[in-house]
């Protein structure tokens, strides 16, 4: 998105609807160019015509928490699958970073409008192929990874019990020793509602807040 169309869809953090005389006043943008910028924010769907001025569509909302912050990032909701066989849990191999190589819960990010039984069924089957029934939600967790005395990586972990119904034969059962993600580890160990942890990137040593 340009700085122009950032700039038009910032005034509206403070107003529901405005007149184009008004964003023109408060942009000083003259007209012509005004025009085609608001037609391109209508077009990309941001913005609407009404008989009282222009508005956010629902799409153009969503810009709002990008548009009130100036650099400021906010942790990834990550959603945690605990299935559990006799005294072995499910997990996969990461391929990417933080944590390449690792073995980690099946997880993945919650997606925008998604709900959390809706996001953890969908990871099952793109990372295994399997098929399951969410039980219940067992904890929360607030994760940070600092790169020396900086946070690197900051997550907020959501961890679900997960019943099989279909369970691959090409997956990972293990216990709970073996390289495995400190947090997942921390979290399928500790059977607590909720929890905060910052762990050492280079060490991979987790200090509880």
């Amino acid at each position: 998105m340009s700085d122009a169309h950032e700039k038009i869809l910032s005034l509206f953090l403070t107003h529901n609807c405005l007149l184009f005389s008004r964003i023109r006043d408060l942009c000083g943008i003259q007209s012509n160019l005004l025009s085609y910028r608001l037609k391109s924010l209508q077009k990309k769907g941001y913005l609407e015509k009404t008989p009282k001025g222009y508005k956010l569509t629902v799409l153009g909302e969503r810009q709002l928490p990008v548009l009130s912050r100036t650099e400021v990032y906010y942790p990834l909701v990550i959603v945690l699958l605990q299935i559990k066989r006799q005294n072995k849990w499910l997990f996969v191999r990461r391929t990417k970073r933080p944590y390449k190589g690792y073995l980690s819960l099946v997880g993945g990010k919650l997606l925008f409008g998604e709900r959390i039984e809706e996001c953890a069924l969908r990871l099952l089957k793109e990372k295994t192929g399997g098929t399951g029934v969410v039980t219940k939600i067992c904890s929360v967790a607030h994760e940070r990874i600092l790169s020396g005395t900086q946070v690197k990586h900051d997550f907020l972990l959501v961890m679900v019990n997960v019943a099989m119904v279909n369970t691959p034969v090409d997956v990972i059962w293990s216990t709970r020793k073996g390289r495995i993600i400190p947090s997942d580890k921390w979290l399928i160990t500790h059977k607590v509602p909720f929890a905060e942890f910052t762990i050492n990137e280079k060490t991979g040593t987790l200090y509880m807040e």
